[in-house]
């Protein structure tokens, strides 16, 4: 289910890396941590330079503070870890205590996430089309799918982890083959100006929350229209089948939740 809100805010501690004025070549770089402000005792460079347009290239990251703006969330298999979705990556979570175990990060901002049956593999839609297989266990980043040319809002595996399925923003769901990368199946033609999607667990519907006030629920199979709910009247930007499949749950811009 897609989540607004502020994770924890991050830092990005910027210099010269050596600018013709003077900056030494070298740079120390501080430890990044997950705390403000600034800690006493973190190196920073001497003989900055200013900033200005003619040496902007030569800016260096320092360090990094936080892990970004929370995008989505999901529990494993198991109910023993918490998975956040970020703008930064991925945070790992003890889902009893909360303690941050991993946190795995990304170049691009994700913004859904489901884990295999047997809680062994993350994948991770993101903003730019992207989508992310990760192992969990070491962070190790498994494989890449490209295709998607829109946001990815919503990611489901299937056939006990051996497919993955994906819908995005540029109105189209499509099926991955896990082991292979390759794309099974393409479903076009899901319009209506989508803000948000979800998958039955078992893997047959995709519902589809629109502009237009609706919830549009599509067969995977062949990608036909099953049914309209109506009711909203506002844009549905959250969606969420219950783990059983029996419940789906939607949220609103008209500032109501319906089952």
């Amino acid at each position: 289910m897609k989540i607004s809100g502020i994770l924890s805010a991050f830092l990005i501690v910027l210099t010269l890396s050596a600018c013709a004025s003077g900056v030494s070549g070298s740079v120390s770089t501080a430890t990044p941590g997950r705390a403000f402000p600034l800690a006493a005792g973190t190196p920073l460079p001497g003989n900055l330079a200013l900033i200005s347009p003619s040496n902007a290239g030569q800016i260096t990251q320092l360090a990094r503070w936080g892990e970004g703006t929370l995008q989505a969330i999901v529990s494993s298999p198991r109910a023993k870890l918490l998975a956040v979705a970020t703008s930064l990556g991925v945070e790992l979570l003890d889902s009893s205590t909360l303690d941050l175990l991993r946190f795995i990060p990304s170049n691009a901002s994700l913004t859904s996430l489901a884990f295999t049956p047997d809680g062994n593999t993350l994948a991770a839609g993101a903003a730019d089309g992207s989508l992310f297989l990760f192992r969990v266990s070491d962070g190790k980043l498994l494989r890449t799918l490209a295709g998607h040319t829109g946001i990815v809002l919503a990611v489901e595996f299937i056939s006990s982890g051996r497919t993955l399925l994906s819908a995005s923003a540029d109105q189209t769901a499509r099926l991955w083959n896990v082991s292979s990368g390759g794309m099974q199946r393409l479903i076009n033609g899901l319009s209506y100006g989508v803000l948000s999607a979800a998958f039955s667990p078992d893997g047959k519907l995709l519902a589809w929350g629109t502009r237009d006030n609706s919830v549009r629920l599509y067969r995977i199979s062949d990608g036909s229209l099953a049914s309209t709910l109506q009711g909203h009247t506002g844009p549905v930007d959250g969606l969420a089948f219950s783990p059983d499949g029996h419940l789906l749950a939607s949220a609103s811009g008209d500032n109501t939740s319906r089952l």
